[in-house]
């Protein structure tokens, strides 16, 4: 019995090969051991953090960079944008000088500004050439769409003298002063050839009259219709680009939305509620048919006077290259 009892007791070997198993890790509580009772950072090192973040996530500069590289696509042949709207004050004059400048300074190419029978002159105020002249000058494009058909005659030399030097890469052209050559086909068909040679890109200020829609609009690539900021010159910018479709619809239409008067944002947004209702977006390209282009004029522009790029807001500058750059896809893409 006392055997017995005591080879219960004894411990058996372990065997040499058998591992010994980690003990189980204890189960941590849910809530901490300690709780800090120290306050937060203060205020100013909250608003520090908080510019800083902001300073480092603006997204001005990426969105900046690829409005710009749109802007310098390539064109094959010379691409002729016209600009104009059926309702007075959309800033249209200032548009086609907004363009203007934005391309000139991402391209280096030969861009031309046309001025189409508009003789109260924003566009070349706009523009601010160098030695400027008076828009009501024979001499234009009209003149020099004639001399093309005649031989011996100096038009490139002719061209540098009709119009205005604005920089390096931009020049202005007014048509003239007759409304007579609106009526010959083949005169139209030298200006667009003209164009085309002189020019990558030709920006044209239109008058909205019948006989500059019958005349021009049969050579152009793309329609850039500005529209003021009010709900009420919605529904007849829409009539109007539906009527241009049906007429013209190898032309890409370009609807945008031009802030001239410093709308309210209770205006703003009843003209963006408008927008919506309409079929105006369903003719910019698939990847842009979110919302309608927009331009808001800032002060520099509200002027009238010679546009200076470095002066305009970071949000007008952004807003013009990528207007820019959609632009040149639209009218690239038309054939």
């Amino acid at each position: 019995m006392d055997f017995l009892n005591m080879f219960s007791k004894t411990k058996m070997p372990t065997h040499p090969l058998k591992k010994k198993q980690p003990a189980r890790p204890e189960k941590k509580s849910s809530t901490p051991k300690y709780t800090s009772t120290t306050r937060g950072d203060s205020w100013w090192v909250r608003a520090t953090r908080g510019v800083v973040h902001l300073l480092l996530s603006d997204p001005f500069p990426e969105a900046y960079q690829r409005a710009l590289k749109g802007c310098q696509t390539s064109v094959i042949t010379g691409r002729r944008i016209g600009i104009t709207s059926p309702l007075g004050g959309a800033g249209a004059s200032s548009t086609v000088a907004l363009l203007g400048h934005q391309l000139a300074n991402g391209r280096k190419e030969s861009i031309l500004a046309v001025d189409v029978l508009n003789r109260d002159g924003a566009t070349l105020r706009r523009l601010g050439p160098r030695n400027p002249r008076k828009v009501s000058d024979e001499r234009g494009l009209a003149l020099l769409s004639e001399l093309m058909n005649q031989k011996n005659t100096a038009v490139n030399q002719n061209y540098r003298t009709f119009s205005d030097e604005i920089n390096r890469y931009l020049r202005y052209i007014p048509w003239g002063e007759s409304e007579d050559h609106l009526n010959d086909k083949a005169l139209l068909q030298n200006s667009f050839q003209f164009l085309s040679e002189k020019a990558s890109v030709a920006l044209l200020d239109l008058p909205m009259t019948e006989q500059v829609i019958n005349a021009f609009y049969p050579g152009l690539h793309a329609l850039i219709v500005p529209i003021p900021m009010y709900p009420a010159a919605i529904d007849v910018s829409e009539a109007f680009c539906k009527y241009i479709h049906e007429r013209f619809p190898h032309i890409g239409i370009i609807p945008i939305l031009v802030d001239s008067i410093h709308a309210s944002p209770k205006q703003i947004r009843a003209t963006k509620q408008a927008v919506r209702q309409t079929n105006l977006r369903t003719y910019l390209p698939a990847s842009r048919k979110h919302y309608l282009p927009e331009l808001s004029f800032d002060a520099h522009v509200a002027t009238g006077g010679r546009l200076n790029m470095e002066l305009l807001s970071e949000r007008l500058r952004l807003q013009t290259a990528q207007l820019g750059a959609t632009v040149l896809a639209v009218a690239k893409a038309a054939s």
